[in-house]
């Protein structure tokens, strides 16, 4: 059979969600996957075509951590990385704490719901 030519960079890129399709090109290139022109229109990096050859086993890479620069930097918006980590965080006191997908049920411990009022002790009664 003869190997798939359907999948375009964008396709694969829209799939990865790279900030850019060159990225995406880059990743599959890294893994020994190949690109060939479309004939329609050979100069459009987007429409650059994946050939998939299902007889051929991906190779294992070790890559370092990816993030996305649009993503990441269009959240943070202008407050400095150091207050976004600190701040990032919010504890609320009236969540339902779900632990290994359990809710409280599922807990080992008795949760206070209810604030106990401490009794006092009768002397000389």
């Amino acid at each position: 059979k003869d190997p798939a030519r359907d999948v375009t960079a964008a396709a694969l890129n829209k799939f990865l969600q790279f900030d850019t399709v060159e990225q995406a090109i880059d990743f599959a290139e890294l893994h020994n996957l190949e690109f060939v022109q479309d004939p329609d229109r050979p100069f459009d990096t987007e429409r650059k075509i994946l050939i998939l050859d299902g007889k051929q086993p991906l190779p294992h890479r070790r890559l370092q951590h990816q993030f996305s620069q649009g993503l990441v930097e269009r959240k943070r918006g202008p407050t400095p990385l150091p207050e976004v980590i600190h701040r990032t965080v919010f504890e609320d006191p009236n969540a339902t704490v779900k632990v290994n997908g359990l809710g409280t049920e599922g807990s080992l411990f008795v949760q206070d719901n209810e604030p106990q009022s401490q009794a006092k002790p009768n002397i000389g009664g």
